[in-house]
């Protein structure tokens, strides 16, 4: 078993997987496919994506196609990886142990529910699905106490105000209806942070012993320019406008606000998952990208990671190999509508399942062996759950998964107390004292253009590199 966190293991695991999809090309009699043509999409984790692209690179001298494993292309990140570093990056920025007697805090909701399975270790060992519930949960809550203070509805037996002859409206006109009712409340989550129009600048500018006053246009903040003083051209930095997000002095206000709005962009991940929905695949790549940065520092991996994924799918690939990658981001081993799971998902499902049929062979199994269990393990694990599904045998799950209903039930009531989306000024929370109302607001947009630009240019030089190869091949 190789370790592919090593480039030579990771360059024969490559081979390996060359062989295996090479054997199937020539069963099927289209050898010249592989050969010339045949593109297969690679997907993992962070690591996973670099050290495949770096193996690859270690090849990039041989002679043909084969052995530059330029059949591997694109090599990209997979979803659960994205999904499961938000979620982690989510509660990191909002939750900490410390903050469990200060009302309105994820912690605090955790002693509430008695969550004793979040621990704030999202990578952890069956670490992600209590903290992905957890999150989810606290979030839908917060949507429901949102409506609730927009609509000025009091507790759960109070009636909302609809139209006396809604029964009887046509489908077009309730729904025009449904839009305006939930419409502020949309607004509030989704609204993203417009900077206002910027001014002209003034800057002085010391040269050859004389002060010159310039006045330099807006369009022109953030960038290196030339300008023209008697005649000579100077090349001077034009600095940024400067501005802070308003702020509320309200800590519960903007801490709930601020984490409704980046757990909402993870449960539309979610859904977009389940759903196959490439089109919204690629808006949330986008919005990932600041918030990836929002949440840590522009040395956010996983944000460099959405670039890629960008960069690839919706510039350098054609279209119809930008959807072929996108849609073997999913799989639905049910074939039911609206049950997708990210592949990688599967995967890892699929590699606890061959971990546990190597271990059953005891302590003096050889490579052999652990190669012919591995490729059996699926088979066998369908198997058997055919077999018990037949015989009306169920398994009782590890995880125990509290009612939903009953926990928001709980939620809804702490909340209609709290009024987190209330304004009341001074309102502290000492653990998260000065926090925005979204994180994205605290991304300097200038930094942000030119972190895109860079690492989408980084994408491009590499994929130059692989196209240049080809063209020599063909040459020949």
């Amino acid at each position: 078993m190789k370790d592919p966190k090593y480039l030579p293991n990771c360059v024969e695991i490559m081979s390996i997987i060359h062989d295996t999809i090479k054997s199937f090309y020539h069963d099927a009699q289209r050898d010249d496919e592989f050969e010339n043509t045949a593109t297969i999409p690679l997907g993992g984790d962070q690591l996973t994506r670099v050290t495949f692209d770096s193996a690859r690179s270690l090849r990039a001298g041989a002679h043909s196609r084969s052995d530059r494993l330029e059949q591997f292309s694109p090599v990209i990140e997979e979803l659960f990886h994205i999904e499961q570093d938000l979620l982690e990056k989510i509660v990191n920025h909002f939750f900490s142990s410390k903050s469990s007697r200060e009302v309105g805090t994820l912690a605090n909701y955790k002693a509430v529910l008695h969550r004793t399975n979040v621990n704030g270790q999202v990578k952890s060992t069956n670490g992600f699905e209590p903290h992905k519930d957890f999150v989810h949960t606290v979030a839908r809550a917060m949507v429901v106490e949102l409506m609730c203070e927009k609509q000025q509805i009091q507790n759960k037996t109070s009636d909302i105000q609809m139209p006396e002859h809604i029964k009887v409206w046509k489908t077009a006109k309730k729904i025009e209806w449904l839009d305006r009712f939930v419409e502020p409340v949309v607004d509030t989550i989704m609204n993203t942070y417009k900077a206002p129009d910027m001014s002209d600048v003034e800057i002085r500018v010391l040269y050859k012993g004389g002060l010159y006053m310039l006045k330099i246009p807006a369009s022109s903040r953030g960038k290196n320019i030339d300008v023209n003083i008697n005649g000579d051209k100077v090349r001077i930095d034009v600095p940024p406008e400067a501005r802070s997000p308003v702020y509320i002095g309200d800590d519960v206000y903007n801490y709930s606000l601020s984490f409704l709005r980046a757990s909402m962009d993870l449960m539309l991940l979610h859904y977009v998952i389940k759903a196959g929905d490439i089109d919204r695949l690629t808006v949330l790549m986008k919005r990932f990208i600041p918030l990836f940065i929002g949440l840590t520092s522009f040395k956010s991996k996983y944000a460099i990671e959405c670039v890629n994924f960008l960069a690839k799918t919706e510039h350098i690939l054609s279209e119809f190999e930008s959807v072929r990658v996108k849609l073997g981001a999913f799989v639905n081993v049910s074939g039911k509508p609206g049950k997708n799971k990210a592949a990688d998902m599967q995967q890892e499902n699929n590699i606890k399942q061959v971990k546990n049929v190597i271990r059953s062979l005891g302590a003096s199994k050889t490579d052999k062996a652990m190669e012919r269990s591995s490729k059996a393990a699926p088979v066998i694990y369908e198997l058997i759950s055919d077999l018990e599904s037949s015989l009306g045998i169920t398994t009782n799950s590890k995880r125990n998964k509290k009612s939903s209903v009953e926990d928001l039930s709980v939620l809804f009531d702490k909340m209609r107390q709290l009024r987190p989306f209330e304004v009341h000024v001074n309102r502290a929370l000492p653990a998260f004292s000065g926090s925005s109302d979204n994180v994205v607001n605290n991304v300097d947009k200038f930094k942000l253009r030119d972190f895109i630009t860079r690492h989408s240019k980084r994408t491009l030089n590499r994929t130059a590199c692989d196209l240049n190869n080809e063209e020599q091949d063909f040459e020949v």
